[in-house]
C-alpha cells in the first residue's frame, strides 16, 4: 500500500473518533514521535563519534 494511501486511511479513521479519543491519539503521535526523535539523534551521535 503506497504510504499515501495509509496517511488517507489513518486520517479518516481518526476523523471518525469521538473528540476525547482524538485527544488520547494525539499525545501517543506525539510521544512517539518524540521517541523517534530522541533515537535518530542518539544514532546520529554514534554514527559520528565513529566516522570523527
Amino acid at each position: 500500500m503506497p504510504k499515501n494511501e495509509d496517511v488517507k486511511i489513518a486520517t479518516e479513521l481518526y476523523e471518525k473518533l469521538p473528540e476525547h479519543e482524538k485527544k488520547l491519539a494525539a499525545a501517543l503521535i506525539n510521544a512517539t514521535a518524540a521517541q523517534l526523535l530522541a533515537i535518530s539523534m542518539a544514532y546520529g551521535d554514534k554514527v559520528k563519534d565513529k566516522t570523527a
